[in-house]
């Protein structure tokens, strides 16, 4: 049985930009920077990861490991409160093209209906919370029963074998490695995939464009999800089959 592990910003949604503007009015509301951000490169970078260089170029990173935390524990917290208020304005984001015919297709997938069922999980570097946040304003996390999120790990590589273990507790089966699916819209959603010996779905519906995707050799690659055709030729196969994206 294939597992999925969707990427959010960029893969799924079109956020808005809700989270990078949140992140902003903390480091201007708690310690008096405007523009923190600029010029910040996000992609594929776990909010904690943020959170500790953005610190670091700023001159805030305290001195020892035990006070970094609790610093990044209180900002995300103050982030949370700002995404919660930033998420209730209507305007900005959207789903991204053939992200919701994929999402429903696999809840209607069952071996009764001659379809070879599919299992998806998220695989993001946003706090959990933050994730679901973001998740609810397009009515979509109701898609996702478990996942990998930046509050997990600090690194993104190491959130594969946990969200692997939950869905393994979540189906009470197993998955072999081709079998498993990182779907993300950045550089680094190929390099944890490719670390971890599974299979990268690149999708150029992010910030990075196309040709920095296809020069890291992703395993597929698409301009977004509409070809669901494709997308689903691909999941319900084996890496080895002669369908690799170009």
């Amino acid at each position: 049985m294939p597992l999925l592990l969707f990427d959010i910003d960029g893969t799924l949604i079109d956020s808005g930009r809700i989270g990078s503007r949140a992140i902003a009015a903390v480091f201007e509301a708690e310690y008096g920077i405007g523009n923190a951000i600029e010029d910040f490169f996000f992609d594929g970078k776990t909010d904690i990861e943020i959170f500790r260089e953005l610190m670091t170029r700023h001159g805030l990173l305290p001195a020892t490991e035990v006070e970094i935390r609790r610093e990044i524990e209180q900002i995300t917290e103050r982030y949370l409160e700002h995404l919660r208020e930033t998420a209730k304005r209507p305007e900005g984001g959207s789903i991204h093209p053939g992200v919701l015919e994929i999402l429903e297709e696999v809840q209607e997938r069952t071996w009764e209906g001659g379809k070879r069922p599919i299992i998806v999980g998220l695989l993001t570097g946003n706090i959990e919370a933050g994730a679901r946040i973001k998740l609810q304003r397009f009515d979509l996390a109701d898609y996702f029963p478990f996942g990998a999120f930046g509050s997990d790990a600090e690194a993104r590589a190491e959130l594969v074998p946990i969200a692997v273990e939950r869905a393994q507790a979540y189906c009470r089966q197993e998955f072999p490695p081709e079998e498993i699916f990182v779907v993300g819209d950045s550089v680094r959603d190929i390099e944890c995939a490719r670390k971890n010996g599974v299979v990268s779905i690149a999708v150029a519906t992010g910030s990075t464009p196309r040709d920095l995707l296809a020069a890291e050799d992703p395993d597929h690659l698409f301009d977004d999800l509409s070809d669901t055709e494709r997308f689903f030729e691909i999941v319900g196969g084996r890496r080895s089959d002669p369908i690799r994206g170009s």
